[in-house]
């Protein structure tokens, strides 16, 4: 009698209880970085951009107020001089809150690494059978009710290839696709990177970070950098979004 009572389908109410209790996860753009000769250090909970001032910053000091009395923007050696700019979270969005002097970073993100030739189709288990096909998926990460996805939905392209980043909720037993957000055409797939960022606020979203290379760019180091944030309706008592259990990239 028990194994029956437990195998019986919910009824409505109950069923109403079970989603009702389910967390509510949204998927923002947060911010997108780009640009040629740009280099990016990625320091949670801060992003870290790099790069060379343009001739007339050089020429004219009145340009740039914030540059502190008497420096002089002068070329040293190869790494040059570039200007060094903090980025921090402000009400779910990134916003510049230091600028300076410096020279270009040792360690910074490359596109050395990318998929540059569409290769990488992950197994997505069950998740497959609500996302679009065919498909390439490049990233899975798991959060047990939900999860993230980017995937290519141009698998035939080699090199130039659109990327989309889709959030999935669990309607158990299956998942549906709650939202899509396009990454992207004639990029290159780059990796990832999820932390927790304290905005301005006081909230502490999950950032999920998209590393992207140009396929058009004649830049060997050229990468962007698409943000996101993973929101939830918290229930009391909770601040954050649970880290993720189960993460697979390159």
């Amino acid at each position: 009698m028990l194994a029956a009572i437990l195998a019986a389908p919910l009824g409505p109410t109950a069923r109403s209880a079970q989603l009702s209790n389910r967390r509510q996860i949204t998927l923002e753009q947060s911010g997108f970085f780009y640009g040629e000769e740009q280099y990016y250090v990625v320091t949670p909970p801060l992003i870290q951009v790099y790069y060379r001032p343009s001739a007339e910053s050089d020429d004219a000091s009145e340009k740039m107020p914030w540059r502190p009395k008497g420096m002089k923007l002068q070329r040293q050696g190869n790494r040059g001089t570039f200007l060094h700019e903090t980025f921090v979270l402000v009400n779910g969005k990134w916003a510049k809150k230091y600028k300076t002097v410096s020279m270009k970073p040792d360690s910074y993100l490359t596109a050395n690494s990318c998929d540059t030739t569409n290769s990488l189709d992950l197994p997505g288990g069950p998740l497959s059978d609500v996302l679009p096909h065919p498909i390439k998926i490049k990233l899975v990460e798991d959060h047990s009710d939900y999860a993230v996805v980017v995937y290519s939905d141009t698998p035939d392209r080699h090199e130039y290839y659109s990327l989309k980043t889709a959030l999935l909720e669990r309607d158990s037993p299956s998942w549906h696709v709650a939202s899509t957000i396009y990454s992207g055409d004639a990029m290159h797939f780059c990796g990832t990177k999820t932390f927790h960022a304290k905005s301005s606020n006081g909230d502490e979203p999950l950032i999920f970070l998209l590393y992207l290379g140009d396929a058009v760019s004649d830049e060997p180091d050229f990468i962007s950098i698409q943000s996101f944030l993973l929101r939830e309706a918290l229930p009391s008592g909770q601040k954050t979004l649970n880290p993720p259990l189960n993460s697979h990239t390159r």
